[in-house]
């Protein structure tokens, strides 16, 4: 199967189908055999009051921690068994099974094998999968709103790796204010408080982050927050005013103008283009 890497995911169009979520109650001891049965889709977990034990093919193991995501590709092989489960809460774990496709409409895959990421610098991803597994058990299952928050949490997972990828020696010492300009309101950047975090200069800061990024600290956000004002756009049932809100902008029309800026159209115009195609 192909693979591109989830922190490329910036670059491309692409389409993720939604085949399930669900919330999830483990015990104990509970243990699944994938061996020899090929999983036939994607499946990525957030691990909330439990962890795992995962048992690959090739007779690899490795432990996927409580606050930890999981990415299971299609057509991995593997054995399971929960471990630490936190039952006092009605569950302790999200489950979206997915496929991926590209541009040509060919499968891909973000990596061969499984992949465990931390939650501890991923503070946003837990409210994604809640929203999008809470929609998903609705009367009325609202398809393009889903849809919309899996790709944003995609968004966010791809940033996450695409940050930690780029983080040399060299840029380890701003990664706080990386971390906190990728998940902060936009209401909340103040370039002295990022760089107060690192424990080095507004001045140095700037400079040290436009080396990183090739922008400016605030274009950076500006950026990543048309990225998905687009995505709520396209999959979601919010008016402008609340994207803009919800964003962090002072007021819509200044959403409109930047919106405009960046994308040379304005957020009417760019859905109507967007949905022709």
């Amino acid at each position: 199967m192909k693979l591109i890497k989830i922190e490329k995911l910036y670059e491309l169009k692409y389409t993720a189908n939604i085949l399930n979520c669900v919330k999830q109650t483990w015990s104990n001891g509970t243990t699944y055999f994938f061996l020899g049965n090929p999983k036939t889709q994607h499946l990525i977990m957030c691990f909330l009051n439990c962890s795992a034990d995962f048992t690959l093919k090739d007779g690899t193991t490795f432990h996927a921690p409580n606050n930890s995501i999981v990415y299971i590709p299609e057509e991995s092989e593997y054995i399971i068994s929960f471990k630490n489960c936190d039952k006092t809460n009605e569950f302790n774990c999200y489950s979206i099974n997915f496929k991926l496709f590209d541009e040509e409409n060919n499968p891909f895959s973000f990596e061969k094998t499984i992949k465990t990421y931390s939650l501890k610098n991923l503070p946003d991803i837990i409210s994604k999968f809640s929203e999008i597994v809470e929609s998903s058990s609705s009367a009325v299952y609202p398809t393009m709103k889903i849809t919309g928050l899996f790709y944003l949490l995609l968004s966010d997972l791809s940033g996450y790796c695409r940050i930690k990828k780029k983080m040399t020696s060299k840029y380890k010492i701003i990664s706080k204010g990386i971390n906190a300009l990728e998940n902060e309101n936009l209401k909340n950047i103040q370039i002295d408080d990022l760089a107060k975090m690192c424990n080095v200069s507004p001045v140095y800061f700037r400079r040290l982050f436009k080396e990183y990024s090739k922008t400016t600290p605030i274009e950076y956000k500006l950026n990543s927050l048309i990225t998905q004002a687009k995505q709520h756009l396209l999959y979601s049932d919010k008016p402008t005013s609340e994207i803009s809100d919800m964003l962090g902008f002072s007021s819509p029309s200044y959403f409109c103008r930047i919106f405009k800026k960046k994308t040379g159209m304005t957020p009417t115009e760019f859905v109507k283009k967007e949905r022709l195609k």
